[in-house]
């Protein structure tokens, strides 16, 4: 079985309650509680939660929408490394009995996009529903895009061409073996250009996460410098070298205005630095490994830190930093979103779980949608009562939505209609473009919920040996 060698644990005993109540800046919710493993967590935007979870024999794909948790597949083989992007469309990598095809849900039902006899892996998603990913054609491996249409092998060559990150413009970066080490790529849309050209390797081999792209074009890597490993940001047209030293800097992450993070070896540890644009930050300084940083497009930071004992999650805002977690067990492998709220894996003392973990401000927002129950000044909708706060498309002068649920509260335009004004006119199933979500981000920066349940959690193990390994 392939999996993710990433675990986490969720707090359910009495002990934890009390440490996670400690944190008073943050709540947090747990998504899981089961007796199976859950891991590799994704978040959007919207604070949905996509993540693959054990059932007993093999792993299936599960999304939680702000309303409730939904098992998009149910099968007899492992459904693995789920991706999710602001419509709430997810695509994931599923075992058909022979071997891994990629497949994608649009919000009602699931298409298959690959169907052949050789792998195809790691598929990355943006905001329009467009899907690439690394397939085997019997010789070597190639890049495949699929534009809601149709299916592009947009690569065809006898080179290795390995992790392709797609940005919203469906912009494509990749590396690739050119016989004597690996280069980074880029594909606009019509051609591709090779954005590296050295006696070094561009990309770092145990990361399947870089090189990465924006939505700008923007490209970051880590790239060896023939004496350690440095990080590199390409602007649309020309290279800058961001670090400069004689240590390795690696795993490097990118938001939408070009802000780079990533961790940075320092004597017999790893520390956090932020670059935003014009200069360096050094975000952490400790005696313990800080790992796995990830931004959001707001420029948030968040990552765990090994204490020796077990691992926390901290988040920088910018301006200073909060301990997320703190509690006896590991907390690991979070992501953030641009509201700062958090999702990570969870390890309960006997399996691992997810749990999403939020700022916790006077109001009361049980689905985020920016509307609290009752209203109050703090939440983003005002002092606007939210007459559903158990849905998060529900709340006061609501669009409605293709969902088969009334969206406006009492007094709106349409109250007591479901799905008016030809909003179902063409099926949510039929194409991305019809989807039911909403890809604008409608989560206000309050609270999913009071709820007093423990935090998020993500397991130590120092960098390299964590970072998604993979089997087949």
């Amino acid at each position: 079985m392939r999996r993710c060698l990433c675990v986490a644990l969720l707090c359910p005993s009495i002990l934890f309650l009390f440490l996670c109540a400690s944190q008073a800046a943050y709540v947090s919710i747990p998504l899981t509680n089961n007796a199976h493993d859950d891991g590799e967590p994704q978040t959007n935007d919207n604070g949905w939660v996509v993540w693959m979870g054990s059932d007993g024999s093999d792993t299936e794909i599960f999304l939680y929408d702000g309303r409730g948790t939904t098992q998009i597949t149910n099968n007899a083989y492992d459904d693995i490394s789920p991706r999710i992007n602001n419509s709430g469309q997810v695509v994931w990598e599923g075992d058909d009995g022979t071997d891994y095809e990629i497949f994608f849900y649009d919000g009602t039902g699931i298409a298959q996009l690959s169907n052949n006899a050789l792998t195809d892996m790691v598929p990355q998603i943006n905001d329009n529903g467009w899907v690439v990913w690394m397939e085997n054609d019997g010789s070597d491996m190639e890049i495949c895009l699929y534009d809601g249409a149709g299916t592009t092998q947009i690569t065809d060559n006898t080179s290795q061409e390995f992790y392709p990150q797609i940005n919203n413009k469906g912009d494509v970066a990749w590396r690739m073996w050119d016989g004597s080490d690996w280069e980074i790529f880029l594909y606009d849309g019509m051609s591709a250009t090779q954005i590296t050209n050295n006696a070094y390797d561009d990309g770092y081999a145990f990361s399947f996460l870089t090189p990465l792209i924006n939505d700008n074009g923007h490209v970051v890597w880590e790239g060896d410098d023939g004496s350690d490993w440095e990080i590199f940001l390409y602007d649309g047209t020309s290279t800058t070298q961001i670090t400069d030293n004689a240590e390795d800097d690696f795993f490097p992450q990118m938001n939408s205005d070009g802000w780079v993070v990533w961790m940075g070896l320092r004597g017999f540890d790893t520390e956090i630095f932020l670059y935003n644009g014009a200069s360096t930050t050094q975000i952490t300084n400790n005696a313990d490994p800080d790992m796995v940083p990830q931004i959001s497009d707001n420029g948030w930071v968040v990552w765990e830190v090994d204490e020796g004992s077990d691992t926390e999650i901290l988040l920088y805002d910018g301006i200073s930093t909060t301990r997320i977690t703190n509690n006896a067990y590991d907390d690991m492998m979070p992501q953030v979103n641009s509201f700062g709220w958090i999702a990570c894996e969870a390890f309960d003392g006997s399996d691992n779980e997810i749990l999403l973990a939020m700022p916790d401000t006077d109001c009361i927002d049980t689905d985020g949608d920016g509307y609290g129950d009752p209203g109050d000044p703090s939440c983003a909708g005002g002092s606007q009562t939210d007459c559903d706060d158990a849905y998060i498309f529900t709340y006061p002068a609501a669009q409605e939505r293709c969902d088969q649920v009334d969206n406006q509260c009492p007094g709106d335009p349409g109250y007591g209609q479901i799905d008016e004004n030809g909003v179902c006119d063409t099926p949510c199933a039929a194409s991305a473009e019809a989807s039911s979500y909403d890809p604008s981000p409608v989560c206000g920066p309050s609270e999913l919920g009071k709820h007093t349940a423990c935090f998020l959690v993500p397991i130590g193990m120092l960098l390299l040996l964590r970072i998604r390994s993979r089997r087949r």
